[in-house]
């Protein structure tokens, strides 16, 4: 692992179980073990090394996006693939959705970057738009449509992670918090 691997995986670590304000630079260099004059080498701030971080995060969870809505399936079933594999990958990486959640509410989450982010979701915004013009689903606001989307498999994510024996998110709950979905946008 290089430095600059060791001080985005310190920093993703650090985020999901501190926050963003309780993370010097400081902590970042005696966790990681990287010198801050090395950490400072790589990245001109902590702001610096946030940004690569979420708009990384944009990028996998885009590519997870894109290889859902490439198959050729019906659009409900390209929404529940694209749905189920987004909460499998947030289980195999919960510290990402961790980082996700703390980092989206900061103002270091300008609205140049937000833009940056969007391209690498575009595809599922233009699906979503694609799904309301052939009446797949009911006309709904696209902001509104996709962050109801995502706040359902983020609660089913949170459950798991909350759940200590990590058994009641089953193949069964997914499918019933997909449904949910289906339910209240389906034309």
């Amino acid at each position: 692992m290089t430095k600059k691997e060791k001080i985005l995986d310190t920093m993703l670590q650090l985020i999901a179980e501190r926050g963003v304000h309780d993370t010097p630079m400081s902590l970042i260099s005696k966790v990681s073990g990287v010198a801050t004059g090395t950490i400072y080498h790589h990245f001109s701030s902590k702001e610096k090394i946030l940004v690569e971080l979420y708009l990384g995060l944009k990028a996998e969870l885009g590519r997870i996006t894109q290889n859902a809505l490439t198959q050729d399936i019906g659009f409900k079933e390209k929404l529940n693939t694209f749905w189920v594999d987004l909460f499998q990958y947030y289980i195999k990486h919960p510290l990402k959705f961790q980082f996700g959640e703390q980092i989206i509410n900061t103002p270091i989450i300008d609205e140049e970057t937000t833009l940056k982010g969007k391209e690498f979701y575009q595809p599922a915004i233009d699906f979503l738009a694609e799904g309301i013009r052939s009446q797949q689903i009911r006309t709904i606001n696209l902001r509104l449509l996709s962050e109801m989307i995502y706040s359902n498999i983020g609660t089913l994510v949170k459950i798991h992670i909350n759940d200590k024996d990590l058994q009641s998110v089953d193949h069964d709950m997914v499918q019933e918090a997909f449904d949910i979905i289906w339910k209240g946008i389906k034309a």
